[in-house]
């Protein structure tokens, strides 16, 4: 779905207790769209509204997404306290309902954001923990883009091995993916 037809679903919903978790999920859709068209803040600001929602539904799921989206705009914001901040609650939240996929999603970004505070050792231990899991669930995508930051962070500490074969791993699944954006990045730090 596009994002009018997002937003003229979000807007048809009722603003009742019954309606929460329908509309946060389409406040998570809506907050992802603009994640794929870098636009942090409407991204953020869309994830405010699903958070403020998700908390007074309650509804957990939704919160823990919602959480994670706020946490990555706020990252690229170079907002790293809150970011954090945020980053972990949504990991516990995904924890508490042994979510897996979200468990690592919330790992990525709390490895960006550690990367970014300069907490490189606890950043990789993170995006390590999150190839684990991408492995569990064979998800490709996520792997490519945990071992891209893995490599990364392994040249921050000064592993200069390890980072090039991480970035190999990435640039492979990139390759696999067909994913030009990812691709193109790799391509560039491998020259």
């Amino acid at each position: 779905a596009d994002i009018a037809q997002l937003e003229r679903e979000l807007k048809a919903l009722p603003e009742d207790l019954v309606n929460v978790p329908a509309r946060v999920e389409l406040l998570n859709r809506i907050a992802r769209h603009h994640l794929d068209q870098q636009d942090w803040k409407r991204m953020y600001e869309v994830a405010q509204q699903a958070i403020g929602l998700a908390r007074n539904g309650p509804y957990i799921k939704g919160l823990a997404r919602a959480l994670r989206h706020s946490a990555f705009a706020l990252y690229i914001r170079g907002e790293n306290v809150p970011a954090l901040k945020q980053a972990t609650e949504s990991l516990r939240l995904f924890q508490g309902l042994a979510d897996r996929q979200g468990e690592a999603d919330a790992l990525g970004v709390m490895a960006l954001v550690r990367w970014s505070l300069g907490a490189y050792d606890q950043a990789l231990k993170e995006g390590l923990k999150a190839i684990r899991i991408y492995t569990e669930l064979n998800d490709v995508r996520g792997l490519a883009w945990s071992y891209y930051a893995a490599g990364g962070l392994s040249q921050s500490l000064g592993d200069h091995n390890q980072a090039l074969e991480y970035q190999r791993k990435a640039l492979r699944l990139f390759e696999q993916l067909n994913e030009q954006d990812g691709l193109a990045r790799r391509l560039t730090g491998l020259g």
